[in-house]
């Protein structure tokens, strides 16, 4: 099932109006709790290799997806294995590395190398979120392809799990 863009569009505006604290903080808990393995993936990654400005917006980013594929599975969605994010980071790092062999690595080049999109409404929520950022905070696109190679990771996992839950139904 591909998740709609009414969706996407009606979570994220409902994220970003989170303007206390101590909501933001307990929503951002409840992704840890949620998805242990994903939020510290997301952590590591970007703490890694992105500045904290960058990680930060990521796990914001991260956390909103997170939410789509919640609301979408109707509180369904499983825990992610550790086996399971592996899997996907290692087969989009795979495609990153060949473009970076043929100095062709843009966020445009790689999409344009994926032949079907499992949740083309969320990627592009992503693709646009990054790029907003890059205008407000001037995101270099070192970072820029930290930030997307991470949250596409994340999308990816969902949409493999999610997609499992779907036959198993």
């Amino acid at each position: 099932m591909i998740i709609s863009s009414q969706m996407v569009e009606q979570v994220w505006q409902r994220t970003s109006q989170i303007e206390d604290a101590q909501e933001a903080q307990t929503l951002s808990q409840k992704f840890i709790n949620d998805q242990p393995v994903l939020a510290g993936f997301v952590l590591n990654y970007l703490k890694t290799n992105a500045n904290e400005d960058v990680a930060n917006v990521g796990f914001y980013i991260a956390m909103v997806v997170w939410r789509i594929f919640e609301s979408s599975s109707r509180g369904r969605l499983e825990s992610l294995s550790e086996t399971a994010i592996k899997d996907v980071f290692e087969k989009n790092e795979s495609v990153f590395h060949e473009l970076s062999r043929a100095n062709e690595l843009t966020i445009e080049n790689f999409l344009a190398r994926q032949s079907v999109y499992s949740q083309p409404h969320v990627m592009k929520y992503i693709v646009e979120a990054i790029y907003a950022e890059e205008d407000e905070h001037q995101i270099s696109l070192e970072q820029q392809s930290f930030l997307f190679r991470c949250l596409k990771v994340v999308v990816d996992s969902f949409s493999q799990s999610f997609y499992l839950q779907e036959i198993a139904k």
